[in-house]
């Protein structure tokens, strides 16, 4: 596992997320990391950040841009499920490494800014 730490580290995320595969595109021109939280992870809303039920598992992955891997663009991707909270009603749930509705990482936010 020596190297998720190194991919965790180069991406900027925590120890609850999952590195389950990193690839490139077909140009080679983009590494895509997939990832996920660990199943022991509650799920929780993505706007308020209280613990909410499961609704679904979404209807497609997504992806956020994350720091570059040198010269090399980078991207998570993930499954995108979502949670019935009973605030917000039906929204995708909280991902440690993004904001809510962001299109790109905290760890990118925090090098651009």
């Amino acid at each position: 596992m020596r190297d998720a730490t190194v991919w965790r580290r180069a991406l900027g995320v925590d120890q609850a997320t999952v590195i389950d595969k990193v690839s490139f595109d077909d140009e080679g021109d983009v590494v895509i990391v997939r990832v996920r939280h660990r199943r022991s992870a509650r799920l929780r809303c993505g706007v308020c950040g209280e613990l909410a039920g499961g609704y679904d598992q979404g209807e497609q992955v997504r992806r956020w841009r994350a720091l570059d891997v040198g010269v090399t663009r980078c991207y998570l991707q993930s499954a995108a499920p979502r949670v019935n909270c009973g605030e917000h009603g039906v929204t995708v749930a909280r991902v440690a490494w993004a904001r809510h509705d962001a299109r790109h990482t905290r760890a990118f936010d925090d090098q651009v800014a």
